[in-house]
């Protein structure tokens, strides 16, 4: 039991090293001529692929997981800065919009690389999007580890 698991972490970790490469290669050198922007970059990534895996270890089918992740990213978008202006939105429902993962990772990205706002401005963003990111994490292993052992009994 303990052994698949690590084998997830470690294709996680795989998805997560392909994903840098990746930023690498797509992104053009200027703007990731510094380490924050990585850091940024990398941060709203992993958040992201830790949000997904969440997602994937939530259902027990595979269409299942498809329909509810493809349905939520809907959501999601439309709820993002894309459709509606969240500022014309009334107050408490904006403070639940602004929760949205899209919209946390837009305004990080936005900030930094649009806004030039200093990265040690957005350090405390970027600590709690890895916060959530490990908390995601280790739900979706207590998740894994709890049906495993439901499919075991």
């Amino acid at each position: 039991m303990k052994l698949g698991f690590i084998s997830i972490l470690i294709k996680n970790f795989k998805l997560i090293l392909r994903s840098k490469i990746s930023l690498l290669v797509f992104f053009s050198p200027i703007a990731l001529a510094s380490l924050e922007s990585l850091a940024v970059l990398a941060s709203v990534i992993i958040f992201y692929i830790s949000f997904g895996i969440f997602l994937g270890c939530i259902f027990n089918k595979f269409e299942n997981g498809m329909i509810i992740s493809i349905a939520l990213a809907g959501v999601f978008l439309l709820l993002s800065n894309k459709f509606i202006v969240i500022e014309s939105l009334a107050g408490p429902f904006r403070q639940a919009v602004l929760l949205n993962p899209f919209l946390f990772g837009e305004n990080l990205i936005r900030s930094f690389f649009i806004n030039r706002v200093s990265f040690i401005f957005l350090r405390p963003d970027l600590v709690l999007s890895l916060m959530l990111s490990v908390l995601l994490i280790l739900a979706s292993a207590f998740t894994f580890w709890y049906t495993s052992k439901q499919l075991i009994n």
